[in-house]
């Protein structure tokens, strides 16, 4: 038994290779050949795929800093009379 060929020279039976159509140029292709693009669209890699612009792509930036371990809050202002005397309860 031979498998006919389709267009293209692929074979039409291919175990789990399923079709796609391009959004760009409407052809048939196999699902392994379409790809989603940077704007959406699922073309097709040979002809149609147009690389994001450098322009729109974000610049790389590391994270700001790695997190401190044992953290604490800030405690609240503690307001002292200078008139009063301070002893150690009161603190």
């Amino acid at each position: 038994m031979s498998i006919r060929p389709d267009t293209r020279g692929a074979p039409n039976y291919v175990p789990g290779g399923v079709w796609a159509i391009c959004d760009r140029c409407s052809f048939k292709r196999r699902r392994s050949d379409v790809a989603k693009e940077w704007t959406g669209l699922m073309v097709c890699l040979d002809t149609c795929w147009d690389p994001r612009p450098a322009i729109l792509t974000a610049p790389d930036v590391g994270p700001e800093g790695v997190p401190l371990p044992d953290i604490r809050p800030r405690p609240d202002n503690l307001f002292i009379d200078v008139n009063d005397p301070v002893l150690p309860e009161d603190l």
